[in-house]
This record gives C-alpha cells, structure tokens and sequence, in this order.
C-alpha cells in the first residue's frame, strides 16, 4: 500500500493507482484489520497532492462508517504532534 506526500505531483498517485497500490481515500481489509488511507497534505503546502481540512475529515469520516478494527494512515501527522 502506498500513499503519496504533499510535495509529490498529481502523476505519483497515478502511478500508485495504476499499480493496485493506492490507498489514498481508500481502505482495504486485511486479517480483521481495515486500513484507511489518505496521503498529501493540507491546501497551502508546495506540491500538487494537496486538500483542504474539510476535504480529508470529510472523506476519512465515510470511510471508517461501520468500521472496528481501524490502521490510520496519513503522510500528515496528527494536530499537535511535535
């Protein structure tokens, strides 16, 4: 599974995706896990993978709907971390 970062071009995560690896603002279950995935960064970074705040709550959001066991993956790490 892959996840592209803020800096990377829109061309990365075509990459990704074409390679059946992508798990940007997907999720994918394995052993009883359910890993959700969103990759880039928040709107004012450089770079072409970039999403507003209300974007990726948003779509993170749907995906853990009717989820238990979830694997969080982000490239951004969570608010407040040092």
């Amino acid at each position: 599974m892959a996840l592209p970062g803020n800096l990377e071009m829109k061309e990365v995560l075509s990459f990704f995706e074409k390679k059946g690896i992508s798990l940007h603002a997907k999720k994918q279950k394995i052993l009883g896990f359910t890993f959700i995935g969103f990759g880039g960064g928040k709107t004012g970074n450089a770079g072409e993978t970039n999403f507003s705040e209300k974007e990726i709550y948003g779509k993170l959001a749907g995906l853990c709907k009717g989820e238990e066991k979830i694997v969080l993956c982000t490239h951004l790490p969570p608010f407040g971390t040092k």
